[in-house]
């Protein structure tokens, strides 16, 4: 089984409830299809960049699954008929974890004495 990483976008106006429905959904395809998922986070609320079907924001989620070559298709195939997914991608997992880059920048001082 290949690793992959998905990663899709719920309409914000969604109550708790309906967006973990929705996680759920997403879940029981990987499940379902003889998968399992490694690691599944929920990113929140963020703002978009340019407006997405009307929408300024939405809700992130990302999940990191081993599944059948199968499984990307059959998710692909949720996401598009549920009215509440505003964008998804799903691709093969590198293997790298990404990690935030924060550096330190060195401190300026002025010559002024």
């Amino acid at each position: 089984m290949k690793k992959y990483e998905t990663t899709f976008v719920l309409d914000s106006v969604l109550d708790n409830d309906s967006i973990e429905k929705e996680i759920k959904k997403v879940s029981d395809v990987i499940t379902n299809s003889g998968g399992n998922i490694i690691k599944s986070e929920k990113w929140g609320i963020k703002r978009f960049a340019y407006p997405i079907a009307g929408k300024q924001q939405g809700f992130y989620t990302y999940i990191v699954f081993e599944g059948s070559p199968k499984t990307p298709q059959e998710l692909e195939k949720i996401y598009k008929l549920n009215e509440a997914c505003l964008r998804f991608l799903t691709v093969i997992h590198s293997g790298e974890e990404i990690s935030a880059v924060t550096e330190k920048k060195p401190e300026v001082t002025t010559g002024a004495k």
